[in-house]
């Protein structure tokens, strides 16, 4: 709780420090106060007791997502000392918005109330609409911030009248007395619970980018700027399939077979349409976007494998999956930066030649997303296809493998450019902030993919 109200007041703080004109002050600043409430999250994480009259449970499964998105905030905020350098104006207040944001998140992993959610949700939700349109001159920023408002704005109204149709039949928001509901009729639910579930499901599907609530993905990541494609591609996500887990775990336990079966279809449908659609993609940050979909598959798949190591497969997963989409997206933006602005792959053309270790860095992150060993992707995949064989799901752990290779053919078609000689190659500048934080992700990838249990462990 004292994370919360630190990361609150932290964001308040910031926007008054933003009439001042001297940029150099916001991101340290903004470190300080992550690092301050990444030491009280860790010092606090044994504390299980209920807050705010039972709405709020910081237990130990919070306590490691909240402490895994301060980190990989910490880890953006520096690259944002680079990414907004030539910025004019509005800087504390991008800071300051995704302080708000990672607030909801955090509210997103500790719910122990469907009111607590539904507002950790839009706590998350609308910091973003506003950052995806930070570039006002530009019309896919504009478009993307839209596009992403409009959307996120029908998968609420689906999560409040689905929340809505549970307190109904259970007079409660509570998520133990919804799942004592759940326990008490696991031979059959009424219609009204099953479909206020399905509705919470659709809502938070859509926050997760599962097919079919996909469609925003792309042309959200590729219209927004990249720190913020960046923030929505690990932070957001790690929250989540955070909710999620605690949703189905923690409230409504037993699911229905029906409900398990949409479900299962959502799954089949987000690894088969992540994966196929990135096959075709030419502009990098698309390419990542279909990446994040099919990711999603594969964390659903954990997900509702029912294994008791689901908790901690999920955070490995997600966190190894965040560490090698910052170095990406952080390579991505220098490369682009001295490519005019291109997003297409081919500017990365001549990379192997001109900056071998950039170049190296990019296939460590494009490995792990590949799942190639000994790198930490490869052990994320490996946990998700062990726990779900493990529970017998055989047919769609086939299928999850099978695309899982697929994978790495879209992988590989970037390094294909990186390795690819070039006439005249252009010179990338890379600041030493930015430096620090592909080296310290590159080395997480290679210990976490030899010492998973430095994770798994909590």
């Amino acid at each position: 709780m004292a994370s919360l109200i630190v990361l609150s007041l932290l964001g308040i703080f910031l926007l008054f420090l933003g009439l001042g004109k001297n940029k150099k002050f916001y991101a340290p600043f903004g470190i300080i106060g992550l690092l301050i409430a990444l030491v009280l999250q860790i010092t606090n994480s044994g504390q299980h007791s209920p807050l705010l009259e039972n709405m709020v449970q910081f237990d130990s499964l919070a306590s490691v997502f909240s402490s895994s998105m301060l980190v990989l905030t910490l880890m953006i905020f520096l690259l944002g000392i680079e990414y907004y350098k030539d910025m004019p104006k509005n800087v504390a207040e991008n800071y300051s918005l995704m302080l708000f944001s990672l607030v909801g998140g955090l509210l997103m992993t500790s719910f122990a109330n469907m009111v607590t959610l539904f507002l950790g949700i839009e706590i998350l939700s609308i910091p973003l609409y506003i950052l995806s349109g930070s570039k006002k001159k530009s019309y896919r920023s504009n478009e993307a911030s839209f596009k992403y408002f409009l959307l996120g704005s029908f998968a609420s109204a689906f999560l409040l009248f689905g929340i809505a149709l549970v307190y109904g039949v259970t007079a409660s928001f509570d998520i133990s007395a919804i799942s004592r509901f759940c326990s008490t009729h696991s031979e059959g639910l009424p219609p009204l619970m099953t479909g206020g579930m399905l509705m919470i499901f659709l809502g938070l599907a859509f926050k997760v980018a599962a097919v079919p609530f996909h469609f925003w993905s792309p042309d959200v990541y590729e219209g927004s700027p990249t720190l913020i494609t960046a923030f929505m591609s690990t932070v957001v996500k790690t929250a989540g399939f955070a909710a999620l887990y605690r949703l189905i775990s923690h409230a409504f336990s037993p699911l229905p077979e029906s409900m398990i079966w949409m479900l299962w279809i959502l799954t089949f449908l987000t690894l088969a349409v992540g994966n196929l659609s990135a096959l075709w993609q030419s502009s990098f940050k698309r390419l990542l976007a279909y990446s994040s979909i099919a990711n999603s598959g594969f964390l659903l798949l954990a997900l509702l494998s029912g294994d008791p190591q689901s908790p901690g497969t999920i955070l490995f997963y997600t966190f190894t999956y965040s560490l090698a989409t910052l170095t990406a997206f952080s390579l991505f933006f220098s490369v682009k930066k001295s490519s005019q602005g291109s997003e297409q792959m081919e500017i990365f053309t001549g990379l192997w030649k001109n900056n071998p270790f950039l170049a190296i860095m990019l296939t460590f992150a494009l490995f792990s997303l590949a799942g190639i060993p000994p790198l930490a992707g490869f052990f994320g995949k490996y946990l998700v296809f062990f726990s779900a064989i493990r529970q017998d799901f055989l047919w769609i752990s086939a299928f999850a493998i099978l695309m899982a290779v697929v994978g790495i053919y879209y992988y590989f078609s970037v390094l294909r450019f990186v390795f690819s000689a070039k006439e005249n190659p252009i010179t990338i500048q890379y600041p030493k902030t930015s430096m620090v934080v592909i080296i310290l992700c590159g080395l997480l990838l290679v210990i976490l993919g030899i010492f998973p249990s430095l994770i798994l462990s909590y």
